[in-house]
């Protein structure tokens, strides 16, 4: 491990020993783990996505400091490697976690491979969690969606 990785997780361990004094909750390591995800997102959206004005998608919010999602990510990542306790997941939680896993690497691999067959492996794998998690038809997800960006576009 580098030493700034080191720094990082004394520095997140100072921290929540000082949070916890004003009742602030530590995640356990799962939720961490799935909150870094998301302020890995956030940060990809603050720092690439938002800096192209060809694009209207959440152009019309206030836009986030790239480097403070940077920051909760690292402080996300270091807390997941604080919490040493595993919770024992359900048959669900495995099946949950091994789909955004799946989903996640083939995702990952499609930024650097740009190749097609690893985008429907992620396509078939965002399907199989959105039935699981939402009981709905995927198609329907994605109406949803292309309401919400005809409305933001066409009609409003």
């Amino acid at each position: 491990m580098e030493q700034a990785a080191i720094q990082i997780i004394e520095a997140e361990r100072i921290h929540r020993a000082h949070m916890a004094a004003f009742g602030y909750p530590q995640p356990p390591r799962a939720d961490s783990i799935i909150f870094a995800i998301q302020e890995f997102a956030e940060w990809l959206d603050a720092a690439i996505t938002r800096a192209n004005p060809a694009y209207k998608r959440n152009n019309d919010k206030e836009d986030p400091e790239p480097v403070m999602e940077m920051g909760d990510m690292l402080s996300m990542i270091a807390t997941a490697i604080l919490d040493g306790n595993k919770a024992e997941p359900s048959v669900q939680d495995i099946d949950l976690r091994n789909r955004i896993s799946y989903l996640l690497l083939m995702l990952a691999t499609s930024v650097s491979k740009q190749e097609t067959t690893y985008l429907e492996h992620t396509l078939d794998a965002a399907i199989r969690i959105c039935t699981m998690m939402h009981g709905q038809s995927p198609l329907s997800a994605q109406a949803m969606t292309h309401a919400k960006i005809r409305n933001k576009w066409a009609e409003g």
